[in-house]
């Protein structure tokens, strides 16, 4: 499908970030060895490292790897490419060597070792990082999911100060603002950016799934001074894909309080508890999937994003959707 003033670039630009990339850049040639980026999926902890150490290439020499969920069962699966094959079997050699491969420069440059997704890797690649900073043989650029477990040594790196650890937030309303601009050629209309914002609320992997879906539906148009949103989305496809992993496997218990939460929003707790397992909300409040707001004397319960609700409004059948109105009702009712 082609389109009129299609999206000006596939990796989209670094917007609303100068000042986490100046303390990113500060801490990696300070006295620490190095940063640790965490924040919530989808904030841009990725982009961000990406592009600290892109601006760090020049004088370092930078090796780059990322963790995933299926390689953390593998020994040193996510360093696996710099593993020789002399190294044997030997878990402790294996680790050696590849401290000393991850810290070669064959220009004698100082070594910058990024690692995408840290609290995923295994047990011996958090040592080979610990490694490197005990050594002094290099230094770290990591990003973490906040609230995800992670191995201890990575975990020690920052608690112990060995390395800056920076939270990464979502965007602004105004820096979201000027990235659809940035991207799309014009600046959205008022309404426009108003749905994106309420939609997204800063999460740019959201965004730009979003406004790249719409746009390609046709739904989201660039005409001369703007661009504007008709039509309401569907969140299908890849979008619908980063929802749910965010989100996460539910069971039903947990499903039960992210659906009561998301045809009443907001709801007061202590209306929610009558309704739902208490030890289920508390764990989708561990998760993230719900949200308290205290406002006053009074414990709001909200959804962790906006586009929950977007996708199990859409995946929930409005029998059941009019029969959890109807408890979270009878229970007490929602905040006006």
């Amino acid at each position: 499908m082609t389109t009129d003033n299609a999206l000006v670039q596939s990796v989209w630009p670094l917007i609303g970030r100068t000042e986490e990339l100046r303390r990113a850049r500060a801490a990696v040639r300070g006295p620490r060895a190095g940063v640790v980026l965490a924040g919530a999926s989808g904030v841009g902890k990725s982009r961000l490292s990406r592009e600290l150490l892109e601006t760090l290439s020049g004088r370092y020499e930078v090796r780059w790897a990322a963790a995933t969920a299926s390689a953390r069962s593998l020994p040193l699966g996510v360093f696996a490419e710099w593993v020789p094959a002399t190294a044997g079997t030997d878990p402790i050699r294996q680790v050696h060597a590849v401290v000393n491969a991850l810290s070669a420069s064959p220009e004698n440059r100082p070594v910058i070792v990024g690692v995408d997704d840290a609290h995923l890797v295994d047990d011996l690649s958090a040592l080979v990082l610990q490694q490197l900073v005990d050594r002094r043989a290099a230094r770290l650029v990591l990003t973490v999911r906040s609230g995800q477990p992670a191995p201890d040594a990575i975990v020690g790196l920052w608690k112990n100060e060995r390395v800056e650890r920076l939270e990464v937030l979502p965007l602004a309303r105004e820096e979201s603002d000027r990235l659809v601009a940035r991207v799309l050629g014009q600046p959205p209309d008022p309404p426009t950016a108003h749905r994106l914002w309420q939609l997204t609320r800063g999460n740019v992997l959201f965004l730009r799934h979003l406004v790249e879906q719409e746009r390609e539906a046709g739904r989201l148009l660039t005409r001369p001074g703007s661009a504007v949103w008709t039509g309401n989305p569907v969140i299908s496809g890849t979008l619908g894909e980063l929802i749910d992993a965010q989100m996460g496997s539910l069971s039903p218990e947990l499903a039960l309080v992210v659906d009561s939460v998301a045809v009443s929003e907001p709801v007061d707790a202590t209306v929610l508890v009558d309704v739902v397992d208490e030890l289920a909300l508390d764990l989708a409040l561990a998760r993230g999937l719900v949200r308290i707001d205290h406002t006053g004397r009074r414990e709001l319960v909200l959804l962790g994003h906006p586009l929950y609700g977007e996708i199990r409004r859409d995946r929930t059948s409005p029998a059941r959707l009019r029969r959890l109105r109807g408890r979270i009702a009878s229970a007490g009712g929602t905040v006006a």
